[in-house]
């Protein structure tokens, strides 16, 4: 949660920049919620079932990987599913 809440302050006026409306800033800050409200109880079944370490360290290889992604962001709808993959 440290890596999201270091975004959160600089997404609105990153996202302004690249002519977001308030509107879609509210559609990317949506994003996270909805991505993790659907894939949140099924990882959380398969990692009953497998072992979570995998997936703390899957987890943590692909948060890096993705906050790159950030920087390659050229509009809104990018930056949407930037953050619904993030």
């Amino acid at each position: 949660m440290l890596g999201l809440g270091i975004i959160c302050p600089l997404l609105p006026s990153f996202a302004e920049k690249l002519g977001a409306s308030g509107l879609w800033i509210g559609v990317i800050f949506a994003g996270f919620a909805i991505s993790r409200a659907v894939f949140m109880p099924v990882v959380g079944n398969i990692s009953d079932k497998i072992g979570r370490k995998i997936f703390v360290v899957s987890g943590l290889l692909l948060l890096s990987v993705v906050s790159f992604l950030y920087l390659l962001a050229d509009s809104e709808y990018v930056l949407t599913v930037v953050r619904l993959i993030h």
